[in-house]
């Protein structure tokens, strides 16, 4: 997936998830490759444990897994949280994440499932 541009990979973001791109500057920081896909992020704390939080995330995942890697190692971080509207069978199954059922949510209308991982199962 090779996008023209930033905006263009926002654009077509937006068209395929019906959700406005949303980087809150202050709260969250942005990753973008070279082929303009790219990820909203932040490391957060909840009860004494810190974690790489996953937000907006356009393109594939395994393009991101070095650099997330390289940014937990740095900080120290053993635990990924994230969300998604899709079904969330495949984040189990692929990156061997817990889905934390009783903190899913509904945001604007849609409904998101919640997950936790480790480092050790990026691939």
């Amino acid at each position: 997936m090779k996008l023209s541009s930033f905006p263009e990979a926002v654009a077509h973001y937006e068209e395929l998830t019906g959700e406005q791109f949303e980087w809150r500057i202050g709260y969250e920081d942005l990753k973008v490759l070279p082929s303009n896909e790219f990820m909203t992020w932040r490391i957060g704390e909840k009860y004494g444990i810190r974690y790489f939080q996953i937000n907006q995330t356009y393109g594939f995942m395994k393009n991101f897994v070095p650099w997330i890697k390289e940014i937990m190692d740095q900080n120290d971080l053993e635990w990924i949280i994230t969300t998604t509207q899709r079904d969330p069978k495949a984040h189990v199954r692929k990156w061997k994440m817990a889905h934390l059922k009783d903190r899913d949510y509904w945001h604007d209308g849609r409904f998101y499932h919640v997950l936790i991982g480790h480092i050790a199962n990026l691939k």
